[in-house]
């Protein structure tokens, strides 16, 4: 058998050894401290259950003890006047006092009036026939020699157990002499058990201690002392204790047999926590012999072959930039810590090739993309140049035709070469902008008063061209650190593009407002001349938006972008889905911008569409 089996197998046999020992332990020690809980539990209940029940006998009895010592009940005993038997002896009068017989009985023994009412129907009813015997003359419910003596306690009645009060009747505050006796009576059934039940949030049950219906009170009778029957604790079933006990009557005799049934929550408790026990003791064996293998297996059965197989794996994937165990002060940690200098050595070769492979990769990239750039820039300033340049020469040769119209041609001349004029401007203005070598003249510049310039010069074209603008202005007292003239450039330069770009009829409209510590402008068109594929190249140079009638040298929103980058603002163009877009200009307000100022950022040269 080989070591690794060996250990796996003690390990084995010692975890279900001890296993074994700590449940045999615990079930005898743990279960039986908390099956003694439960029972406590249960006796209490119990105790509280017939302590209700007392109380219900003892509210009867006091019931009682407002008419047997009472003037008018010590006079209607002697003349039986009808004017009490009205005034106070209605069914509804019982009903209240939750009484279901009264019985008045004159000094001789006999009943002098009786009165007996069925809850149920709410309507008179005869009284019980075996209680006579239990109020024949010298009965114990008629043997009272005080004023004050009172008899009460459970009564067992073919009707069922019945709570019975008995007390002498006098007059007023138990005075004069006793002049008969009165009898409350109340039978205990099963809505005062639920009442009762209710009222301690337990299951109650009643059963005749002669003669119980259920199999487990008589277990439970059978289990009672002689003497002085002791309470029972018993399991009812799999989900619930019962606890038993002796009700006993006026006489002293047992009558009845009160169960109260309790959840087995805390021995239930206790199984599931002897089972997690047992169940973590059998997980933390075996994540431990577990890790006992794993120990021995790592640090003495398979150095060696460790080694090997991260030598083979190095050669064959050319992995340089592992490294293999050098644990333990032996001859093979010593071997591995010279394969180690070796594969680092290697490594560190591979990686300088691999830096200057990629600054050489990244460097050629770089110049692609500006040869790039300047190859379209080229392309794009040519075709600008071109079309008007094609217009000089139409219009000189014309001129030379046609030299009775030669005022007509100068002024296509003199428009052509403004045209070319503003292109060259442009494109130094670009080139200015995009080195950064311009020299701004900033200063405090209330933003308002540059937007309301701005429209009262755009207005006047849009409304000529048949175009509704709106104007919101939401903040009028943002102040932004700028050049006021290149911002207004800027500004112009976005409002003239949205003109000359919106086809009417639509609508236009401008929005001025601030967030946090931006302020924000907005120039928005339900109607713009853009593509929305096309959206992403709008601020580069020479960019034609369409086809249509509209001249423009092509270079006003990259200089817009340029001029408002300068300020350490962003401008970015958003399509709506619905033919129209939305040019938004964020600055930074004056505290933001004097900070910026004295901080400026590494601004990158990347469009924010």
């Amino acid at each position: 058998m080989k070591l690794r089996q060996k250990t796996l197998l003690i390990i084995g046999v010692t975890l279900v050894t001890l296993t074994l020992l700590l449940d045999l332990f615990s079930r005898v020690i743990i279960l039986n401290s908390f099956d003694n809980l439960q029972a406590e539990m249960v006796q209490r209940n119990l105790q509280r259950a017939q302590k209700s029940v007392n109380t219900a006998v003892w509210q009867l009895d006091a019931a009682l003890g407002d008419w047997a010592p009472w003037d008018d009940t010590y006079q209607f005993v002697q003349d039986m006047n009808t004017d009490y038997i009205d005034d106070n002896l209605a069914d509804e009068t019982l009903i209240n006092l939750k009484v279901n017989f009264m019985l008045f009985i004159n000094p001789s023994g006999q009943i002098a009036f009786a009165k007996s009412v069925d809850f149920t129907t709410g309507t008179e009813a005869p009284l019980p026939p075996d209680l006579y015997p239990n109020i024949a003359p010298g009965s114990l419910l008629l043997n009272h020699t005080k004023n004050d003596s009172s008899v009460a306690g459970i009564l067992l009645l073919k009707e069922g157990p019945t709570m019975i009060a008995s007390q002498p009747i006098t007059k007023n505050n138990h005075g004069g002499a006793i002049h008969g006796t009165l009898i409350f009576g109340r039978y205990l059934d099963d809505s005062v058990v639920q009442r009762i039940a209710n009222e301690l949030d337990l299951s109650l049950a009643v059963e005749p201690y002669a003669t119980p219906s259920g199999d487990d009170f008589t277990r439970a009778r059978s289990a009672f002392g002689r003497s002085s029957p002791a309470p029972v604790v018993a399991p009812l079933d799999d989900q619930n204790i019962a606890g038993y006990s002796t009700l006993f009557d006026i006489y002293g005799r047992p009558a009845l047999i009160l169960r109260v049934d309790t959840p087995a929550k805390i021995a239930r408790q206790g199984q599931d926590s002897v089972s997690f026990f047992i169940v973590a003791l059998l997980v933390s064996g075996l994540a431990v012999g577990l890790t006992i293998i794993l120990l021995l297996d790592k640090y003495v059965l398979s150095r060696l072959t460790q080694l090997h197989q991260a030598l083979s794996d190095i050669g064959t994937t050319r992995s340089f930039e592992k490294r293999v165990d050098e644990c333990g002060s032996d001859e093979l940690s010593g071997l591995g810590h010279g394969v180690n200098i070796l594969l680092e050595s290697i490594d560190q070769s591979q990686n300088q090739l691999q830096n200057l492979n990629a600054e050489l990769e990244h460097s050629l990239t770089e110049l692609r993309m500006v040869q790039e750039q300047k190859d379209r820039f080229f392309t794009h300033a040519g075709h600008e140049f071109r079309t008007p340049l094609a217009n000089l020469r139409t219009r000189l040769y014309l001129a030379r035709k046609k030299p009775s119209h030669l005022a007509d041609h100068l002024e296509v001349l003199e428009r052509v070469t403004d045209q070319m004029i503003a292109l060259v401007e442009d494109v130094f203005d670009v080139a200015r902008y995009s080195n950064r070598t311009l020299e701004l003249h900033e200063h405090h510049v209330h933003l308002p008063d540059i937007v309301h310039t701005v429209c009262a010069e755009q207005l006047p074209k849009a409304a000529a061209k048949g175009l509704k603008v709106s104007q919101k202005f939401t903040e009028t007292d943002a102040v932004v650190y700028a050049d006021a003239g290149k911002l207004k450039q800027a500004l112009t330069n976005v409002f003239a593009y949205v003109i000359n770009f919106t086809p009417v009829p639509a609508h236009m409209s401008i929005q001025l407002s601030t967030l946090s510590d931006e302020a924000i402008i907005q120039i928005d068109s339900d109607s713009l001349d853009v593509k929305s594929e096309a959206a992403s190249q709008i601020f580069q140079p020479f960019f034609r938006a369409s086809e249509g009638a509209s001249i423009t040298t092509g270079l006003s929103l990259t200089l817009a972008k340029e001029i408002i980058e300068l300020h350490f603002g962003r401008i970015t163009f958003e399509t709506n889905g619905h033919g129209g877009g939305t040019f938004t200009v964020r600055l930074l307000l004056m505290e933001d911008a004097l900070a910026e100022k004295r901080e400026p950022p590494v601004l990158i040269g990347v469009n924010l569409d």
